[in-house]
């Protein structure tokens, strides 16, 4: 132990000293003396406080697993002899049952009780806002309670531990804001107002059990409050602030006040002394008894620098005692170098490592006999603070916790008591939360948000309720289910009309479909009931696009098509259905046809300039159209002419384009044209289905593409036509319906049909 001292990687000696000074309370042999009966003795000790009280299970497990390190260590190091001593087997086993019982224990209780906790801390906070007053005035809450109040409103923000949050510098946060122009917001001068379109907000702390320092974002609902607790933090501090840069500039020159400036280098008095260190010239000479008093031996009789007393009569004591400004000096530097290493001290193990005078949680002493002394917040003062704790100490109790003093309650076991919160409730509850709630979130992602070092510490922050994990494995209840017989029979006569073109790709309308209003709208609007239809491939589930509907069945396999270019989404898919008479979808669908129209002729210029350029391998590639179009020069009239030529005449052009993203923007802004010219054909009824029928385009891109390298689907078609007509047994034969209801039991036929 001493060489682990040495090294300096002990943060704290208590964990390390714990299992010896349990073991001498049972044995009194001295250890090089010990011998394995007396460590199976001590085991069976460990193990009958375990079954007195199971809670104690950690500390007592710890302990043995000390013991046994540390008699390894020991016999390694030739300290004792080598006696191989091993925990039984049975002995780990019932701690680790001890140790299931008490997780399994608590926590069903904290489940129980966790949302009742942030509900009154919720009550809390809007009195720590209100700032509440007693009957004489003064402030139910003091300094000390609402930094606490602060400091869990910031463990709200993001799932922190409270080392992490009391190691914060002022500066170790970042807001990130994205700002557009607002069109209704025009000035006389013509120009628009930037307005805030997002903000987000985002923390960064040091991390904790082996995790390195990272970035958090905080939740957008919470930046408001974060920034207000941010400045009372700053307002609670500002003079041990004060007073710690100036420590950093003059580390061996004592503050003093500008009004007591006078005071340094001469003599001075036991009044004097209670202004240096009260920070305040009018401070009583009582407040110095204490300095005085350890300063006896180096005190002299000096010359009363008071001729009268306060009252105005004559100052009969003409000496008192004084000493030298040096040795005051010198004593009271000790004691606020000793309060600055203190401040550095948050929890028993953790120190904040920045510069001192940028620590957030730098507060002003509650104590005002030593205002000279610069302090911070702790994790004892949090603490106590949220939970009233035991002190051990007869006739002596910890003073009222916050919402013992708001007189707060919660509901717990079958009683009405005063709330109470653990200094870790909000990172459970924040996990919680995002485990119930956050459907698009993986486990992963909680995890590195939490920023814990390994995914399975998430297991002991998650405390949803048996119901909430039965919920959220359970399939989503629906109502009764909306049928559309509308779009089914829509949808049927379009299969009919795709049936004549095979794989060729067309645009077909079915200007009988007839489909309703209401029926798109209930498609649009649907969230977890969606709306179904009936087709050749049964009855399929309905969900709304940008331009109409689209019948893949996303909830059986994801698209694999969709993509957020503007020629990569739903125009141009085999599987999207456009309905005309419905204005939204309708007007989406002409202002993507516009956009692709933009597209394509921005495209155009690139492919002039660079042919320009003569970076093109094969201009000639481009067609007769682009050769003569730029040796003319292309200007805004003749790209919008061979741009009209190449959407008309996709067909026609696109086995001749090189680039195939061209291509691709080019079939886009064909469908979106002839889609738009259909809708605006006044000979086409509303709700008439129009649809681009392109079989080899779909939610399985990936799947084209390995029947292309077979040779594609007319090779495929091809094939198998030659195989039924050499062997016809393999031929498809269309099978005719026939009664079976003598497969049903006897007396089951009514009130099943």
């Amino acid at each position: 132990m001493a060489e682990f001292y040495l090294s300096g990687k002990a943060k704290e000696t208590r964990r390390i000293e714990l299992p010896w000074r349990n073991f001498a309370i049972k044995q009194s042999v001295p250890i090089w003396d010990l011998r394995i009966r007396d460590l199976r003795d001590f085991e069976a000790y460990i193990l009958d406080c375990l079954r007195k009280d199971y809670g104690r299970h950690s500390f007592l497990g710890a302990t043995l697993a000390g013991i046994e390190k540390h008699i390894l260590i020991l016999g390694r190091k030739g300290v004792m002899p080598v006696l191989g001593y091993r925990r039984l087997a049975s002995s780990r086993q019932e701690l680790l049952v001890a140790r299931n019982w008490q997780a399994g224990e608590f926590k069903d209780r904290k489940s129980k009780t966790l949302d009742r906790k942030m509900e009154a801390f919720n009550e809390a906070f809007n009195a720590f806002i209100d700032n509440p007053v007693d009957v004489d005035g003064k402030p139910i809450l003091s300094t000390h309670d609402c930094l606490a109040m602060c400091a869990v409103t910031i463990g709200l923000c993001a799932p922190s531990r409270i080392n992490e949050i009391l190691t914060m510098s002022c500066d170790d946060y970042a807001v990130i804001e994205d700002y557009l122009d607002d069109p209704y917001d025009i000035q006389s001068t013509g120009a628009s107002n930037a307005t805030s379109a997002h903000q987000m907000l985002v923390i960064t702390q040091k991390g904790s059990k082996g995790a390195e320092w990272a970035a958090k974002p905080a939740l957008n609902f919470m930046i408001e409050a974060f920034n207000y607790c941010i400045e009372r933090i700053k307002q609670a501090g500002a003079r041990s602030r004060m007073l710690v840069r100036w420590y950093e500039k003059h580390p061996d020159k004592l503050y003093l006040p500008h009004e007591l400036e006078h005071l340094r280098g001469g003599l001075v008095t036991c009044h004097e002394v209670a202004q240096i260190i009260r920070l305040s010239p009018n401070a009583p000479s009582a407040a110095s008894d204490n300095i005085m008093e350890d300063l006896r031996k180096k005190c002299f009789l000096i010359s009363n620098p008071k001729t009268f007393q306060s009252d105005g009569k004559i100052n009969n004591r003409h000496k008192i005692y004084g000493m030298e400004w040096k040795v005051l000096e010198e004593y009271l530097l000790k004691k606020v170098h000793k309060a600055l290493e203190g401040c550095r001290k948050v929890t028993a193990a953790n120190l904040y490592q920045g510069k001192l005078s940028n620590m957030l949680f730098l507060c002003d002493s509650s104590d005002s006999s030593s205002p000279y002394l610069p302090t911070a917040v702790t994790y004892q003062t949090i603490r106590k603070r949220l939970k009233r704790l035991s002190t051990g100490i007869p006739g002596y109790e910890n003073p009222p916790t916050i919402f013992e003093k708001l007189n707060i309650t919660i509901p717990e076991n079958g009683q009405v008591k005063f709330a109470s919160m653990a200094l870790h409730d909000m990172r459970r509850w924040l996990t919680t939360q995002a485990e119930i709630h956050g459907e698009n979130l993986s486990d992963v992602v909680i995890n590195k948000w939490a920023n814990r070092s390994s995914l399975a510490q998430l297991k002991a922050y998650d405390f949803r309720t048996a119901g909430s994990l039965a919920h959220a494995s359970s399939m989503p209840e629906t109502q009764e289910t909306q049928k559309l017989s509308d779009f089914s029979n829509g949808m049927a006569a379009v299969e009919k009309l795709e049936d004549q073109f095979g794989l060729e790709r067309a645009i077909v309308t079915a200007h009988d479909a007839e489909v309703a209003f209401t029926s798109m709208e209930a498609i649009s609007q649907a969230v977890e009931d969606r709306p179904i239809a009936t087709c050749s491939q049964g009855i399929i589930v309905l969900y709304p696009t940008l331009f109409g509907a689209c019948v893949h069945q996303h909830h059986e396999k994801p698209c694999r098509n969709y993509s957020n270019d503007i020629c990569g989404a739903c125009m141009g898919c085999d599987k999207n259905f456009h309905v005309k008479g419905h204005k939204p979808t309708n007007d989406e669908t002409r202002a993507r046809a516009e956009q692709l129209f933009e597209t394509v002729i921005r495209h155009l210029e690139n492919l002039a300039f660079t042919y320009n350029r003569g970076v093109a391998d094969d201009p000639a590639a481009l067609g007769d159209h682009m050769v003569t179009l730029v040796e003319k020069g292309l200007d805004r009239k003749n790209l919008e002419e061979l741009a009209n030529h190449l959407v008309d005449h996709f067909f026609e052009v696109r086995d001749l384009l090189k680039d195939r993203q061209l291509a691709s923007r080019l079939e886009e802004a064909f469908v979106a044209r002839g889609v738009v010219t259909r809708l605006d054909d006044v000979s086409i009824k509303n709700g008439a289905i129009i649809k681009y029928h392109a079989p080899l385009r779909h939610a399985e891109p990936p799947l084209e593409l390995a029947i292309e390298d077979q040779g594609g689907r007319e090779e495929i078609l091809t094939e198998e036509a030659a195989l039924i007509e050499k062997y016809p047994v393999f031929s498809p034969e269309p099978q005719g319906t026939s009664a079976e209801r003598n497969q049903i039991p006897p007396g089951k036929i009514a009130g099943n049909i």
